[in-house]
């Protein structure tokens, strides 16, 4: 069994969801899957971070420019960062403004296929290397393997083996 026909089976049994684009003609350059709870909010129109937090994932979807660092704690004010450690696969969509901002946490799937799992507010995060991102990664490590089992989340040598249509910062 691939990893492709475990988030088949993953979108068949409720588990990951399709994020659709708010604009039906947005061409569908890349795909981003999410969990439940990630799906949940977004769908929550009482949510006043909502619409942004969509319009930042679209831009992924679409095929826009992405700004990405392989570095971690290194990222900025790119889009993408690989989180720490590296070999793990882990990466953040950051979406900034307005506050609070938000961190989409999840790996790659293969090449443009990204698998949202953990949202957080960046500020309840702290700095880098504190215990909050930590369990924040786990997290998100721990709902990856649920997932897709004994498949880790793509790990490439440069930020091309993981999205068309990039640039690094580093």
């Amino acid at each position: 069994m691939s990893i492709h026909d475990l988030v088949q089976d993953c979108l068949a049994r409720g588990d990951l969801f399709l994020l659709d684009p708010l604009d039906p003609h947005t061409p569908r350059v890349r795909i981003i899957y999410l969990s439940q709870p990630v799906k949940e909010f977004i769908e929550n129109p009482t949510m006043r971070r909502v619409g942004q937090l969509h319009a930042d994932l679209d831009l992924f979807i679409g095929g826009g420019i992405i700004t990405v660092s392989m570095i971690p704690y290194r990222a900025g004010k790119s889009y993408m960062g690989l989180l720490d450690p590296p070999n793990d696969g882990i990466w953040d969509i950051r979406s900034r403004d307005p506050s609070p901002a938000l961190r989409l946490l999840g790996g790659f799937a293969k090449k443009d296929v990204f698998v949202g799992l953990i949202l957080r507010e960046r500020k309840l995060l702290d700095v880098g290397k504190s215990r909050e991102w930590s369990v924040a990664i786990g997290e998100c490590k721990t709902e990856w393997r649920n997932r897709f089992l004994a498949y880790k989340p793509l790990c490439g040598d440069n930020f091309h083996d993981y999205l068309s249509n990039c640039t690094s910062v580093d």
